[in-house]
Order: structure tokens, then C-alpha cells, then sequence
């Protein structure tokens, strides 16, 4: 990596905890504001920042830049069946441990998605993902 996009990078992360201390400023100033509604913002921002730091900063094709990979529509058929086979092993590793610790995080997010299931798995596990890959993959390395 070059000393520019050393710098950059850096820059962009800085800039990333600066939102998010921006953001939690508005949960303290603005108390009625959901913790679904602050964490969708801060997520979007992230995902802005990023975004905007590809195609401005770097002057690169968003999509070539972040290099997604092409898959087999096969893969879309097995996902499924290998997740499958994981659940009992997944199912017996959260009873060990429910064992020993309490689970705060079903309470948490069943708090703030009510009965939206789907609202919840969009916050919860596609957004964050998406996030994840574009800064990190894309942005940072």
C-alpha cells in the first residue's frame, strides 16, 4: 500500500468514529430516538463514508474496487443443505452455554424489532454484513 491510501484510510476511520460519537451524542440529546432508528443511521453513515471515499478519494469504480466475486447459481441450492447439517451442532453449542450464561442479546433485539422479524434480520445481520465487506474489504485493504 502506498503512503496515500495509508492516509486515507486512516483519515476515513477517523472520520468513522467521529460519526459515531456524533451519533451517540443524539441518543443522549435526543432520548426518544430508538436504538433501531440510531443504529440504522450510524450504519448508513458508515456505509456512506465508505462509499463516498472509493468513488471521490480513490476516483474508482465502486463495484470493481470492492471486487465481488461472481458464485454458481449451485451455491444458492447448497448454502441451505450445509446450514442444515450445522443447526444441530450449532443447537448444542448454545444449550452448553446457556448452561453457564444467560442470553441478554434475544432480549435485546426482541426489545427492539417487537414481533418484526424481518425488520430485525435486515438490522441485525444483512446491514451490518454489507457494511462490514464494503469498508473493510473494499475500502480499507
Amino acid at each position: 500500500m502506498n503512503r496515500r491510501r495509508i492516509v486515507g484510510a486512516s483519515t476515513m476511520l477517523l472520520i468513522m468514529i467521529l460519526v459515531h460519537f456524533g451519533i451517540e451524542g443524539l441518543a443522549v440529546a435526543f432520548p426518544k430516538l430508538g436504538s433501531l432508528t440510531l443504529t440504522m443511521l450510524m450504519q448508513g453513515m458508515f456505509l456512506l463514508i465508505a462509499v463516498l471515499y472509493i468513488t471521490v478519494i480513490e476516483k474508482e469504480n465502486f463495484f470493481r474496487f470492492i471486487r465481488f466475486q461472481k458464485f454458481r447459481l449451485w451455491s444458492v441450492f447448497l448454502i441451505p443443505v450445509f446450514l442444515g447439517l450445522c443447526m444441530p451442532t450449532l443447537m448444542l453449542v448454545n444449550s452448553i452455554s446457556m448452561l453457564v450464561f444467560t442470553n441478554d442479546t434475544t432480549t435485546a433485539i426482541q426489545g427492539m424489532f417487537g414481533d418484526n422479524v424481518l425488520l430485525g434480520l435486515v438490522s441485525v445481520a444483512v446491514v451490518p454484513a454489507l457494511v462490514e465487506e464494503v469498508v473493510f474489504r473494499g475500502a480499507i485493504y
